[in-house]
């Protein structure tokens, strides 16, 4: 009896290869067409047009203008500080020196013929001098040389002699010799500065005097007497140089 032969059986399709892909297929870029720009080149620049150029010109004139602008006035402010500190530090000084000066008995002060319009000129003849003993004024156009005088030269002269720098040591003529050895001894360290000169009239029985400057003291005083030879000499407004 003949045997049965069984049905061949084929394996079952996956169902990845039966069903259509479901995303669909990208499309490739379309290709720039010969000689047109590459993307994202940057387009060529336009140039600027005549009244572009006059006005950019313009910025750049006013830019400058307040470049300098700015300048001038930093330099203005600099020199302005620098003048108006020089002038604090000159008044801090001589406010230092004038309270040195006074320290002990003398008096400071600055009473002294004004000089303005017709106050300082050289003149002939006598001049009738509103302080005593005097400190500036009209003059006469020869001055006195620096000297211990035992004869008192004309003040027209002394004064005359102020305005070169010197400096007057006045004394009394009846003071002791002390007074008069003292006065001499300062005057041998400034000896082209200094006027030794003996004045009757004068309240003090001491007094210096410098072109608008004064120190009036009661009696010899070594220290003010010296200091104020030395803080005012040369400062006259006609400093005539040594030599």
């Amino acid at each position: 009896m003949a045997k049965k032969r069984g049905k061949k059986r084929t394996p079952p399709r996956s169902s990845a290869s039966q069903r259509p892909s479901s995303s669909p297929k990208r499309k490739a870029p379309p290709r720039p067409a010969a000689g047109s720009a590459k993307a994202g080149a940057a387009a060529p620049a336009r140039k600027p047009t005549r009244a572009e150029r006059i006005e950019a010109a313009q910025r750049q004139q006013r830019r400058r203008r307040l470049v300098r602008r700015a300048l001038v006035l930093g330099v203005l402010v600099f020199v302005v500080g620098a003048v108006t500190a020089v002038v604090i530090n000159n008044r801090r000084a001589s406010a230092r020196i004038i309270s040195r000066l006074e320290a002990g008995a003398c008096q400071f002060d600055r009473e002294s013929d004004d000089d303005e319009g017709q106050g300082r000129n050289h003149v002939t003849g006598s001049v009738g001098y509103q302080t005593n003993p005097p400190a500036g004024g009209n003059h006469s156009p020869s001055p006195a040389a620096p000297n211990v005088y035992e004869n008192p030269p004309p003040d027209e002269q002394v004064v005359h002699s102020m305005e070169h720098g010197d400096v007057v040591l006045w004394h009394k003529p009846d003071v002791g010799p002390d007074v008069v050895d003292g006065l001499r001894a300062i005057a041998d360290r400034y000896d082209r500065d200094v006027l030794v000169v003996p004045r009757a009239s004068m309240r003090p029985a001491v007094a210096a005097t410098a072109w608008h400057r004064r120190l009036l003291c009661p009696g010899f005083e070594r220290e003010p007497l010296d200091l104020f030879v030395k803080s005012y000499r040369d400062k006259g407004p006609e400093k005539v140089p040594e030599g």
